[in-house]
């Protein structure tokens, strides 16, 4: 066994923890029967992992949170020449260093949840309304999970 047969195994770990992903399926009307199935519109595979996602039907916006603690803005365009679907980059900021676990919409912003700070940005220009640091409120812990309650206009971490 010499010094590189490692390195497969190796390469199959660091994989999945440094190439991240996106697939786009739509439903779609078979035309031989009629069943409802779904289509793959777009793949696209990129260095970084993403994590989270929230699509704003109002926005036509899918934003998507990274790893590395940025939130990328993406349009869902439909290209007219094969009728497919694909994302269209439209701009990112950068929330922090940490992961991003969760982005969810929260009245007429985004919420977006990372693992041990939240921020509220505004989805037209990207840019942070307001949030910060959990880091000495939860005692050496991380955030996993968020709830949001439009009526009560509540976040529960």
């Amino acid at each position: 066994v010499t010094n590189t047969s490692n390195f497969g195994k190796m390469w199959t770990i660091m994989d999945d923890l440094e190439l991240g992903g996106h697939t786009i399926f739509r439903k779609k009307k078979r035309e031989s029967t009629g069943d409802k199935i779904f289509m793959e519109d777009e793949s696209h595979f990129g260095e970084r992992r993403l994590t989270a996602l929230v699509y704003n039907e109002d926005l036509e916006g899918v934003f998507i949170g990274r790893d590395d603690g940025v939130l990328t803005k993406n349009f869902l365009t439909l290209n007219p020449e094969d009728d497919r679907y694909f994302l269209e980059y439209n701009g990112e900021c950068k929330l922090g260093t940490e992961r991003v676990v969760k982005v969810t919409t929260f009245k007429s912003y985004l919420l977006v949840v990372l693992v041990n700070s939240i921020r509220i940005v505004d989805p037209i220009n990207l840019s942070t309304v307001a949030g910060g640091s959990l880091r000495q409120r939860l005692n050496d812990g991380f955030l996993s999970s968020v709830e949001v309650s439009t009526d009560l206009g509540r976040i529960f971490l």
